[in-house]
């Protein structure tokens, strides 16, 4: 069966290109589940990279630092995690460019539940969703937060300048 060709609208731009297969929920569901069954290759940290927005991966790569950053105490509740689903009524869209939804996390490593909120947006010219940001929305207090954050090398956060303050 021929895939069917599709015209959109992205960031005030007319593409047209094979209908993509993917939702953007299929695209998060792709990325926890591999982040579920990560092993010790990181087999599940490499396909939510390549499942990354171009920007993402400006971000937050190349695929090193991505996995060092996943591995921090913000994002390792995600990593063999005991179960996951998705937040009802958490969809946000954005014509159909932007998308995002929260996701509940039951952690392997402290048994709490954590909610995290993914970002996908369309990319030109495939018009396929990628995954933009995930944020931790709940379940750890801004203490622990603060505590346990490292930078990408696993060390401490520091300051980095004062004016501006960052």
């Amino acid at each position: 069966m021929p895939h069917r060709k599709v015209c959109k609208t992205v960031k005030k731009k007319r593409i047209c290109n094979k209908k993509p297969k993917m939702t953007a929920a299929d695209i998060i569901s792709l990325q926890m589940n591999a982040l579920q069954s990560n092993n010790k290759n990181d087999n599940g940290i490499k396909i939510a990279f390549e499942y990354a927005s171009d920007e993402n991966k400006i971000a937050t790569g190349p695929y090193p630092r991505f996995s060092r950053m996943v591995k921090n105490n913000m994002y390792r509740h995600l990593l063999r995690c005991k179960k996951w689903s998705f937040v009802k009524n958490t969809i946000k869209k954005v014509k159909d460019e932007k998308y995002s939804r929260m996701v509940k996390v039951k952690s392997s490593q402290d048994d709490k539940e954590y909610i995290y909120r993914f970002s996908l947006s369309r990319q030109i010219p495939s018009l396929f969703w990628r995954t933009d940001s995930v944020e931790l929305i709940e379940g750890m207090n801004h203490e622990d937060l603060f505590n346990n954050q490292k930078n990408i090398y696993n060390g401490p956060l520091q300051v980095c300048s004062t004016n501006p303050m960052t």
